[in-house]
């Protein structure tokens, strides 16, 4: 009767408390985007890296006109001091979060946050294939 009662609460005791637990691993997806100018995120992310990178000249190629045409030569040119500019505002920051804002099948406005705390808006455009940025408010 002893060890009946012993091994009731024995099987009581094992069965309320687990040991050893099994589940499956939990697999966390991270959203890529590419690093090239084919879509809004893109545009921004290569002007990032090439900010990162010292190279104000291939920066100001990402920028257009408000009037959705690309930059003449002349026009990029006079564009490198404001995108150097740029450089040494964001240069030395890393992205923690970027949003969309839908304005137009082809015009899409790109917020940047870096740091937790500084919130950057770029308004891109497509042309063509390719996505342009007109604007950069700092």
């Amino acid at each position: 009767m002893q060890s009946k009662l012993f091994l009731l609460l024995l099987i009581c005791f094992l069965t309320s408390c687990e040991i050893i637990t099994i589940t499956a691993p939990v697999v966390k997806k991270e959203k890529k985007i590419d690093i090239v100018p084919t879509s809004p995120n893109g545009a921004v992310l290569v002007l990032m890296e090439e900010l990162k990178r010292s190279n104000t000249y291939s920066g100001s190629d990402l920028f257009s006109s408000n009037s959705f045409t690309k930059l003449k030569a002349i026009d990029r040119l006079y564009l490198v001091s404001e995108v150097d500019r740029y450089k040494r505002i964001i240069s030395d920051r890393y992205i923690t979060k970027l949003q969309n804002d839908t304005i137009a099948n082809n015009n899409i406005i790109v917020y940047v946050e870096l740091n937790y705390k500084d919130i950057y808006k770029f308004n891109t455009v497509l042309i063509d294939t390719l996505w342009y940025i007109t604007e950069l408010k700092l």
